[in-house]
Parts: structure tokens; sequence; C-alpha cells
């Protein structure tokens, strides 16, 4: 196959290609390949083939706000990334971060929990069909707004605790990250809103945005958002890096695998309803990178705060997995007679 390789984390080059929303970066009729050098993540992360038959363009936002907001963003991540360069904790070049090393050691039962999930199986590997897809990204975009909206608060509130704790690089990091988040929730909005009118096009049942909008938070909505209120207000604030770094890592890992079988059974104009997949494939690449480098300065400062990290990283992808299963559930049970 035709195409061209980005190898991800591997330069801030190759990621302002990535993370401009694929705008510019590839010909019409040449597909892409995203490959994660990096050793630690997933292995569910290992390739993604370039949506073949659609143009990578086609990933729309609501409003051109909104598009400057995010723009803004990819422009700040990479100067993240730029400035990152100068901390000694971590190789670029050998891609390394000997403390990180560890909590990815200690976090490997649970991220092989999480890709072992029955949902996450069914969405990822098992036979699945249109209709059940379809109706699965109706609920984890209406859904979803629960949990991307109050992200930046979360951010910013953690940062202050961690200043408050004495870890002003951290705290000061943090809180300069929290915008970025800011507004991310309009895209489910607008992704919700789109798939429930390509459902209601040709589906049954009606569905409405604005009931679904108003359903109470599930399981796995209430858990993933309690993990971060708790963590907050306890002992150990920092484990919002942990859950950053896990959650946005699911973006890179699992992101394209799911737009790519989006795509295949739903048909490429599935496109115009995934804007917060396709951004946050993009966006989360140099996210990732730069909590990792994060990460390891702080372990490297108190490596005993080891064992809080990996608790924080752990809850979160079962917390995630949890929210996987709620949109799954609901969505099969709209199918029912």
């Amino acid at each position: 196959m035709r195409g061209r390789v980005l190898h991800g984390l591997s330069g801030c080059a190759k990621f302002r290609l990535l993370s401009a929303r694929f705008k510019e970066s590839f010909p019409r009729d040449e597909p892409y390949v995203l490959e994660l050098s990096a050793p630690h993540f997933l292995p569910a992360a290992a390739a993604f083939s370039g949506l073949e038959g659609s143009d990578p363009r086609q990933f729309p936002l609501e409003s051109e706000g909104l598009d400057r907001t995010l723009q803004k963003e990819h422009e700040m991540t990479g100067k993240e990334i730029d400035g990152s360069h100068e901390m000694p904790h971590c190789s670029p070049a050998a891609g390394t971060c000997p403390r990180v090393d560890e909590y990815e050691a200690l976090l490997a039962t649970a991220r092989q929990h999480f890709d072992q999930h029955p949902s996450v199986a069914a969405l990822f590997r098992d036979r699945l069909e249109p209709d059940t897809l379809e109706a699965f990204l109706i609920y984890f975009s209406a859904l979803g707004v629960g949990m991307t909206e109050p992200v930046d608060g979360w951010i910013r509130r953690a940062g202050r605790r961690c200043g408050e704790l004495g870890l002003s690089k951290l705290g000061n990091a943090l809180e300069a990250h929290a915008h970025q988040e800011a507004g991310h929730h309009l895209l489910m909005q607008a992704d919700a809103n789109r798939l429930v009118d390509r459902w209601n096009a040709s589906r049954q049942p009606s569905l409405s945005a604005t009931a679904l909008f108003a359903l109470a938070p599930t399981k796995g909505v209430t858990a993933y958002r309690s993990l971060h209120e708790d963590v907050i207000a306890g002992p150990a604030p920092y484990g919002q890096l942990a859950i950053e770094y896990e959650i946005e890592m699911l973006s890179v890992a699992y992101g394209p695998r799911l737009i790519e079988r989006c795509t295949r059974l739903l048909g490429p104009g599935i496109l115009e309803a995934l804007s917060f997949l396709s951004d946050h494939v993009a966006l989360d690449v140099g996210h990732t990178h730069f909590n990792r480098l994060q990460l390891s300065s702080l372990l490297d400062e108190n490596p005993s705060y080891l064992s809080n990290l990996v608790s924080a990283g752990s809850a979160a992808l079962e917390a995630y997995a949890m929210f996987f299963d709620d949109c799954l559930g609901l969505g099969r049970q709209t199918l029912l007679p």
C-alpha cells in the first residue's frame, strides 16, 4: 500500500504535521499510516491505515470560533513539546524515561484489563453490526458531554492543589494546560446532534438529542467524575496527571482504530459526526508526550508518589471501560423490539 508514515512521539515537526487535524497534510489520493513508536503504548495501538476512500480533511467543527480555539490549542501543544525537550529526565533520542518505565510496568495489568474488557473487545475486535456501532456512537457522544465539560476545571483545580502542596512546577504546568481542554464538550454535542439526525433519517426508533442530553449520568460517567473529584480533594492531587496520561493515551491508541471501524461499517459520511474523535487522535499525541515528560519530572523528584499515580491511572482506565460498557449497553437496548 502506498502511503506516508508518521512515527508518533518522534519529533515536533511530525507532531505538527499530524496535529493540524490532518488538514493539508496529505494528498487526497494518498493513504497514510500512523505508527506509535513509543514502546509503552498499548498493543492495540500498533498501526493505523489511513481511511482509504475518505478525505481526512473532512473532519468538520461546529463553528469557526471553536475552530480557532482548537487551532490555538494545536499551536500551544507544539510550544509545550518544544519546551519539554529541555527537560533532562527523558532521552528524546531513545524515547526512554527511567522513572516512568516503572510506572508503565505497574500499569500494564490495568491496561490489559481495559483491552480485554468485553465492551472494548466488542467495539474493536468482535463482529459488530453497523446499527449497534452507530447507536454506541450516539450514547458515547451524548453522555460524553458530562465527562468532557468539567475537564478544564478539574485540571486547573488539581494544579492549584499541587501548588498548595509545594509542587509549584507541576501546578503551573497543569494550570497552563487546563485552557487547552476547554470547550471540547461542544464537539461531543455537535457530534451527538449529527448522529441523531443521521439515525433518524434511516433507522428506528426515532431519537431525540434533547432527551439524550438530559439522561442521568450512568455508572461509568459517575465513576469517572467521582474519580477526578476524589483525587483533586484528596492527599495526592498530582494523580490528575496520571488520569490525563491514561485517558489521552486511549485517544492515540484506540481512536484511529475506532475511526477506521466506523468508516468501514458506516461509510465515510460518518466522519462528519466524529469531530471529537478525530481531533483527539491528533491533539493527544502531543498531550500524551507532554504528560509523560511531566510524569518523569515528578517521579524523579518524588519517587514515593509512584503508588498514588498508579492507583489513579488504573482507576481512570476502569472508569472509562465502564463508560464504554454503558454506551454499548444503551445502544443495544435501543435496538430491542
